[in-house]
């Protein structure tokens, strides 16, 4: 799953940067980047728990890490 896609799932950057903490700004950069950084993973994972958001766990995020790094 992408960035875009967890975001989205979430309703968009500034959903996502509520439930995380964060700055809207913040998770329109992991957007562009592709990628959102390890450090945010279980905060992110936590909120779609929450909110009932299934697919997104910290397993996710490490298995797109990992096919990103074996695609390079």
């Amino acid at each position: 799953m992408t960035a875009a896609e967890v975001i989205a799932r979430f309703g968009g950057p500034g959903s996502l940067a509520a439930e995380v903490g964060a700055k809207p700004n913040t998770v329109t950069v992991w957007k562009k980047r592709g990628r959102i950084p390890a450090e945010w993973w279980t905060r992110v994972a936590s909120a779609a728990e929450r909110r009932g958001i299934a697919g997104i766990t910290v397993e996710t995020f490490a298995a797109a890490l990992a096919a990103e790094a074996e695609a390079a």
